[in-house]
């Protein structure tokens, strides 16, 4: 069996894993399932083409009726009845089987092809002109439908027209008569019939394959189309992963740089305390899934609470609660999410065997959040309220919850906030702050 891989676009080989490879000699993909599908497809595709081809038909059979009636006296009454009794009604038939996107088109537009051929051989040409030198031109002309423009299929178009061909052929040897005119008569009407029908049907073989091709090239397409679009979901979740649903939107349509200007958020650092001598002790592996264990945790919660996580530092994690969209409860949503990360560690000591502990600090007030860098981009915050933030944690104690004074004011009717004092805060000098041990 000759086969071949029909050449599509360069890197589309792994796609098709052997679905349109074509057998040659049949003109037909050697996948059933494939096979199946163009026949579909090769159906929709050819209901524009079927329609046209039988409003034109409809419209020849009638204009040339017309041009007899005109032209010869008494033909009128002679063809009418075959092209309104016998070609409308068909044709009729035929466009209404083309309101489905299927094979019953096809077969429509085959059966139209046939009546019209063997109206066109007999009652047509022989009946109605008694001139059967009329005859080939008219059945190379409705040949020329069920070859091209109703896009029959190789096979259905040769049985179709090589059914009225023959037909007409015994009709010419019917009429022949044993003298040279008619013997050559007989001889170059049949030449150029079947010469007519064998390039009509080396044309509708080399349509089927380039229908094949086109068929072929478009599931290509349709696949690398599907690819780009997986590609473009992975890179949305990896974009959404790294900045905020809006932020990743901003930057999607715009070149213009972010930032932006937020008069009330809360900002919270948690670190991991003892984590040096802790990694010391560890397979590098281990500690990773540790870290991965506990991020992953506070990213849950962070979710739940809608609170933004903005980066990890080493084994410190940073998150925000009122930005990039503003809240009027961003102090108690932060003030939940340290309380419950207090639990989860607690959880995770019971779980892991390890004696974890964190320091974590709150501050609330404004701050400018932007979008930097040009690869490997990230969004960040800047100003006092998150240096406060940060000293709030570094000068903190373990398994504290330390917060600034506007933390604790905005808190202390709905928190147990206990005063630890005062503390000296670099850039800032001395400041009061309280520990968050729990809700009242």
């Amino acid at each position: 069996m000759a086969v071949e891989t029909l050449v599509g676009a360069p890197g589309s080989g792994r796609d098709l894993d052997g679905r349109l490879v074509l057998d040659r000699l049949a003109i037909r993909f050697i996948d059933p399932a494939t096979e199946t599908a163009f026949r579909e497809w090769s159906a929709r595709e050819a209901v524009p083409f079927t329609r046209l081809g039988l409003v034109v038909s409809l419209a020849g059979w009638t204009g040339a009726w017309l041009a007899l009636a005109l032209g010869i006296p008494g033909t009128a009454s002679q063809g009418a009845p075959w092209v309104f009794g016998v070609v409308w009604p068909v044709a009729g038939i035929g466009l209404f089987l083309t309101r489905w996107s299927d094979r019953r088109i096809l077969w429509g537009a085959a059966g139209a092809n046939v009546i019209a051929g063997f109206v066109a051989a007999g009652p047509i040409a022989h009946g109605v002109l008694d001139e059967i030198s009329a005859a080939t031109p008219v059945v190379i002309i409705v040949a020329f439908f069920g070859f091209t423009v109703f896009r029959l299929p190789p096979l259905m178009a040769a049985v179709a027209v090589g059914s009225y061909s023959a037909f007409n052929q015994v009709l010419l040897v019917a009429s022949y008569r044993a003298d040279e005119i008619s013997t050559r008569f007989l001889s170059t009407h049949s030449i150029i019939m079947w010469t007519g029908v064998s390039t009509g049907m080396l044309v509708c073989v080399v349509l089927g394959r380039l229908s094949r091709e086109a068929y072929r090239r478009e599931q290509v397409i349709e696949e690398q189309q599907r690819e780009i679009e997986r590609e473009q979901e992975r890179s949305e979740v990896l974009l959404r992963n790294v900045l905020p649903d809006s932020i990743a939107e901003r930057l999607k349509w715009s070149t213009e740089p972010i930032a932006d200007q937020f008069d009330e958020v809360s900002v919270l650092f948690a670190d991991i305390v003892g984590f040096t001598p802790l990694a010391s002790t560890m397979e590098p592996r281990d500690l990773v899934a540790l870290l991965d264990l506990i991020f992953s945790g506070f990213d849950d919660l962070a979710d739940a609470w809608g609170v933004e996580k903005i980066k990890t530092i080493g084994d410190a994690y940073m998150a925000v609660a009122g930005l990039p969209d503003s809240r009027s409860d961003h102090v108690e949503v932060i003030a939940e999410l340290a309380l419950e990360m207090r639990d989860e560690l607690g959880r995770l000591r019971a779980t892991t065997g390890h004696d974890i502990s964190f320091r974590v600090g709150i501050a609330t007030g404004p701050v400018v959040a932007g979008v930097i860098g040009r690869r490997k981009f990230a969004y960040d915050l800047w100003g006092h309220t998150v240096n406060m933030a940060a000293r709030m944690e570094s000068h903190g104690e373990p398994g504290e919850i330390q917060v600034t004074e506007a933390v604790h004011r905005l808190l202390a009717d709905r928190y147990e906030l206990v005063p630890r004092g005062r503390v000296k805060v670099k850039g800032t000098g001395t400041v009061p702050t309280w520990f968050l041990t729990g809700r009242r």
